[in-house]
């Protein structure tokens, strides 16, 4: 398996000042990330799981056009054409392609054909992409597209273009080391060790099957002094029944030896919790919280929350991190200025939940009114909904209506009493008997 395939490959332990210091050079691990990473795509479940997830997540997101004044237009012409972005794919499936190789390589490359008012856009797969050479800015001066031709896109300006006129889109993650810099870093590179033990534990157990589930054998010769032709023999034997892929194959030895067995179970070597932690690693790297996919942590509970900080913390950063390199580089090639690409919050069912929480949250401190509320629920406003309604019986703190203490002001039956023996022409008796009356 390939590891630590994005350090250098120098024959010292410890990196030095100098070392780093190193002048770049681009022929260097780009290719073989690429082959491993991929390769962890269609052998290592947990990868491929989570990366589907992910990119069906954010090819699902209702696109719309956002415009100068923030308002959704999502019958926008712009928006209309990027539903059929070629002939062989709908905008679901380009997305979902895009996301696909940006987490796996780390890169998406876009073939942009405009004419005239008409436009494909094409994927083109990041195995196939070579840098011929480089500018002094680190720039590449070309970028190559090989398969069964070789498209060579030139640095003119700030965009790659071909000789008739398709321009060359990269949307890539950050790289901060000095190997590959054209190149962004696989989403998945912190669990590069993690998932070649997970492939490294399949091939074995798969091997320990194909191989009729034979253990391992060693054997040793016993000769005191074995000639040269039998150590060779020994040696060329060892190395044809050794790795993975050999693992409790049978063979044959023709000399005096003593065969004993000395490999480790599958149960002592634990594999069910190597596999686990890869996945935990994996799902981890790509911030998809663990209750949506690991059986262990998943309860009825907390499955509601966790699709919301699936959403929060994972699709939405990397839809946006997408739209803004479309909005970026694309819209302008296409001549659109009017409109911008976005989402509308609105549109996702699985953050429903949360706007009904908080919904419900504001009308409860009857802060805002019916209208607003209705706003954030999606709804459109109704008449007289704009204005804020309290419970008649509410009165400020401190006040009384129903006897004359604690009160600023006194209520009409207290003022008419006031009223009344200020006058001195009725008894307090006289006075207390027209109150009763007059006001109960």
């Amino acid at each position: 398996m390939f590891k630590n395939l994005f350090k250098k490959n120098v024959n010292v332990n410890y990196h030095t000042t100098q070392e780093l210091e190193a002048s770049y050079q681009f022929k260097t691990y780009f290719n073989e990330a690429n082959k491993f990473f991929v390769q962890s795509y269609y052998e290592c479940s947990p990868v491929a799981i989570a990366t589907n997830l992910v990119a069906d997540a954010i090819a699902n997101l209702q696109l719309t056009a956002i415009d100068r004044k923030k308002e959704y237009n999502s019958e926008a012409k712009i928006i209309t054409k990027l539903q059929t972005v070629n002939l062989n794919q709908t905008f679901y499936e380009f997305i979902f392609e895009l996301v696909v190789y940006n987490i796996i390589t780390g890169n998406a490359f876009i073939d942009v054909n405009k004419i005239g008012d008409e436009f494909q856009l094409i994927l083109r797969k990041p195995q196939n992409i070579s840098i011929g050479n480089a500018l002094e800015s680190g720039k590449a001066r070309t970028i190559l597209y090989t398969t069964d031709d070789t498209v060579e896109y030139n640095y003119v300006g700030d965009d790659y273009q071909s000789k008739d006129g398709k321009i060359l889109l990269h949307f890539k993650n950050s790289n901060i080391s000095t190997i590959d810099e054209q190149f962004g870093v696989s989403c998945l590179a912190p669990a590069q060790l993690e998932i070649s033990q997970y492939l490294n534990a399949s091939i074995h157990n798969n091997s320990i099957i194909i191989n009729q589930c034979k253990p391992s054998l060693g054997f040793f010769v016993e000769n005191d002094m074995p000639s040269d032709d039998l150590i060779a023999s020994v040696t060329d034997t060892m190395k044809k029944i050794s790795g993975n892929r050999n693992s409790g194959k049978p063979f044959v030895f023709f000399g005096k030896a003593r065969v004993e067995k000395f490999s480790e179970s599958i149960k002592d070597m634990d594999f069910g919790s190597l596999k686990k932690a890869t996945a935990n690693k994996i799902f981890q790297c790509l911030k998809i919280p663990l209750p949506l996919l690991n059986e262990d942590t998943m309860t009825f509970s907390n499955f509601s929350s966790a699709q919301i900080a699936f959403y929060d913390n994972c699709v939405l950063p990397q839809a946006k991190k997408i739209l803004d390199f479309l909005n970026h580089k694309l819209l302008p090639i296409l001549g659109e200025e009017e409109y911008k690409l976005a989402i509308d919050p609105a549109s996702i069912n699985a953050l429903e939940q949360r706007k009904i929480e908080l919904s419900t949250a504001y009308s409860q401190t009857g802060s805002l009114t019916i209208n607003e509320i209705r706003r954030m629920l999606g709804y459109e406003a109704i008449e007289n909904g704009d204005t804020i309604y309290q419970p008649q019986n509410l009165i400020p703190v401190g006040r009384d209506r129903y006897t004359e203490d604690n009160r600023d002001k006194p209520s009409d039956k207290a003022f008419f009493i006031n009223l009344m023996l200020s006058q001195k022409e009725y008894s307090e008796e006289q006075i207390q008997k027209l109150a009763k009356k007059y006001f109960g």
